[in-house]
């Protein structure tokens, strides 16, 4: 089963990234993942856009990717008549490789990166605290060690976390794990991006990542719990291709809200939008 169904999926972009530079970015990013172009144009629907149709070698499928720069906006697109298994391998890839050149990137949460790894989940948990079941005054109180002892098990061989950076701004946060009876399950979890990011692709991006990683694992499906009143990371969730199950649980800081359990298959993902 080919991973994406979708249409579109944005491509996140650095907030000091201009038009020149993402066009660079976009034709390097292409050389690098060894794809060659076959037609570089632009859209009317898009006036002043660049629009590129790559191929890897000779085989089968075409990925088309856009940059416009008026509205400061670049996506994937993959059409219907043009999937491939090998575009839905390089989906992560190349948009990895985009994003090193513009300054935006997604990167493994490491002990490396464990200070920055507080830094934002400290500052998801004070902006949204209903997204959570732990709290910010819970894990304020962490030392260093217990944060770099975190960094490391979020790093393991059935959990991974990532960290969306905007130059040496950390401005994202996702992290997953495989289900302890079940590893044909993972669970999608500390799902949080910074205001000041937000609708630019950087939560769709994550959530990429986080696929690519449950794909190696052979995961089948993705789950995740979502308060009740927490209506946009709802929508969010459904624009991703997730649904609810009916399954609801208490959620552990107030027992008078609910949780609802979202569910999808690896394999299928509706569309990106700007999330």
């Amino acid at each position: 089963m080919a991973l994406y169904t979708l249409r579109k999926i944005t491509i996140p972009l650095a907030t000091k990234a201009d038009g020149i530079a993402i066009k660079r970015a976009i034709d390097d990013a292409i050389a690098e993942c060894g794809l060659r172009i076959t037609l570089r144009g632009s859209l009317a629907k898009f006036p002043g856009c660049v629009h590129w149709h790559v191929k890897r070698a000779r085989e089968a499928g075409t990925l088309e990717i856009t940059s416009w720069p008026e509205q400061r906006r670049a996506w994937l697109t993959i059409q219907d008549g043009r999937k491939a298994d090998w575009i839905d391998a390089m989906v992560p890839t190349i948009l990895n490789a985009i994003g090193r050149r513009t300054g935006l990137k997604i990167q493994p949460i490491t002990p490396a990166l464990t200070a920055a790894f507080k830094t934002v989940r400290l500052r998801a948990l004070l902006d949204s605290p209903i997204a959570f079941g732990s709290t910010y005054a819970r894990e304020a109180q962490l030392s260093d060690a217990d944060w770099q002892q975190r960094a490391v098990k979020w790093n393991a061989e059935r959990s991974a976390g990532f960290l969306a950076f905007d130059g040496d701004e950390a401005c994202g946060i996702a992290a997953t794990f495989l289900d302890d009876a079940d590893s044909a399950r993972a669970h999608l979890v500390s799902m949080w991006v910074a205001p000041t990011h937000r609708r630019g692709g950087i939560g769709g991006t994550l959530v990429v990542a986080v696929i690519g990683w449950a794909m190696a694992k052979q995961v089948k499906t993705l789950h995740l719990m979502v308060t009740s009143i927490n209506d946009s990371a709802t929508r969010f969730y459904e624009r991703l291709g997730f649904v609810k199950t009916g399954r609801t649980e208490p959620y552990p800081n107030d027992p008078s809200l609910l949780e609802y359990e979202m569910v999808r298959q690896i394999g299928v993902v509706d569309t990106f939008q700007r999330s």
